[in-house]
């Protein structure tokens, strides 16, 4: 998938002292060792760099809180090398300490990454680090947890939800087959899910099998909105019908090739909330940037705060 976001908002400083945050086991347990090769590549030229590693009882949002109860311990920007649930978690532990973030992508999607088109070899990622080109992207919060991505309450989450238990029982690690059985199991399993979702202004949305709360127009690394842009700045609420799973399939198979519409396919709401989803019967397990949180009911809003993600140059 092309990268869809616009231009940098603006160039800062080049960071000359940069914090390394590794999820080890990312990317099929590459992670460490890309962690290493980003390192080396920002010390050959001439940043003072450190690496921490995360383990599964200190991932990436305590060893941020620590960073920000330190006050940023003397580092200007910090480059988190795993995948789209690293760097949320990093985000979460960072609070309002405001650090410039380059991400090295090393997961499974790795959605951001695609949405932005980031490097994926480490010395080009040392480049775009030290080019200083920042975009502000906004923050949502679903209670206390920010998100940078989206938000999925239906299928999805319930597919995350079974794909977290496997993962567990691995000590974390992950990979794209691990998606394979869970998703066909959930897939033909339980009836669609029986949501709906409440958004100021507009008329209650009822009978919906799938909602996304998206800022970018990618998900999960195929599926593509053509109808969101390049810089959403508002929260785009994506309400899905409750339908057959058969024509669930062909909707799956129209978001890969990205002729997903508004209208026929599903309704989308523009909104800096609140947007309040509950669910009828049972309560319905959601994810935040792709990583299993809780169930319904949940509201989720803009936080009116941004973090400055470090990307490469793009021309105007």
């Amino acid at each position: 998938m092309p990268a869809t976001r616009a231009p940098a908002d603006r160039r800062i400083k080049p960071p000359r002292r940069v914090l390394v945050i590794a999820n080890p086991v990312s990317g099929g347990g590459r992670g460490g060792r890309r962690a290493a090769a980003l390192v080396a590549a920002l010390a050959a030229r001439g940043v003072e760099v450190e690496q921490r590693t995360t383990t599964p009882e200190r991932n990436g949002r305590r060893v941020a809180q620590d960073l920000r109860e330190r006050d940023g311990d003397g580092f200007d920007a910090l480059a988190v090398v795993g995948g789209d649930g690293s760097v949320h978690d990093v985000i979460n532990g960072l609070g309002d300490l405001e650090l410039p973030l380059a991400v090295l992508p090393s997961g499974t999607a790795n959605v951001w990454a695609q949405d932005v088109g980031l490097p994926r070899a480490p010395a080009p990622a040392a480049d775009a680090i030290l080019g200083g080109h920042v975009v502000d992207h906004p923050l949502a919060s679903c209670g206390e947890r920010r998100f940078f991505l989206f938000a999925g309450i239906g299928l999805d989450a319930r597919i995350v939800h079974r794909v977290e238990a496997v993962r567990a029982r691995s000590g974390g690690r992950g990979g794209k087959l691990q998606w394979l059985v869970p998703g066909v199991r959930e897939f033909f399993g339980e009836p669609l899910a029986d949501l709906s979702v409440v958004v100021p202004g507009q008329p209650p949305l009822e009978h919906l099998a799938q909602v996304l709360v998206t800022l970018i127009p990618n998900y999960a690394g195929p599926v593509h909105f053509p109808s969101i842009g390049p810089a959403a700045r508002l929260l785009q609420v994506l309400c899905f019908p409750a339908r057959s799973k058969w024509t669930w399939l062909r909707i799956m198979l129209a978001g890969t090739l990205g002729r997903l519409r508004p209208g026929r396919d599903y309704t989308q709401i523009e909104t800096a909330g609140p947007v309040q989803i509950h669910s009828a019967g049972a309560p319905e397990p959601f994810h935040l940037d792709g990583g299993h949180v809780g169930t319904t009911p949940l509201d989720v809003g803009l936080t009116g705060r941004a973090i400055r993600l470090l990307v490469p140059a793009v021309d105007a």
